[in-house]
C-alpha cells in the first residue's frame, strides 16, 4: 500500500499486478468491495487513528507517517471520516 512514505497509485499497483490501470480498478472494486483509493484512504487513517491511541507523536509527524500532505490534512480528513478531531480522539481512547 505504500511506497516509503507515499501512498501507492492505481496506476502503480496496476502496473505491479501486470495489468491496465481501468482493468486493476473495476478487479479491485469487484473483489473488494471498495475503490483502490478508497481502500488506501481506509488504510491510512486505520493507521493514523492507532498511531494517535498508541503514542504521543504530534498530529504533524502522524500525517507524515500515514502519506497525508500535512497535519491539517489529516486532520480535515479524520474528521470527516471518525466525527472528530484527531486530538478528541486521542483523549477518548487514553480515557478508556
Amino acid at each position: 500500500m505504500f511506497s516509503g512514505k507515499r501512498p501507492v497509485s492505481v496506476t502503480a499497483a496496476a502496473r505491479n499486478c501486470g495489468m491496465g490501470r481501468s482493468a486493476f480498478g473495476t478487479l479491485f472494486s469487484r473483489l473488494m468491495g471498495i475503490s483502490f483509493p478508497e481502500f488506501g484512504l481506509r488504510y491510512r487513517l486505520s493507521g493514523a487513528a492507532a498511531q494517535l491511541a498508541r503514542t504521543d507523536a504530534p498530529l504533524k509527524a502522524v500525517a507524515l507517517d500515514w502519506g497525508f500532505t500535512d497535519a491539517s490534512h489529516l486532520h480535515r480528513t479524520f474528521c470527516r471520516r471518525y466525527g472528530c478531531t484527531p486530538a478528541d480522539y486521542r483523549k477518548r481512547v487514553l480515557e478508556h
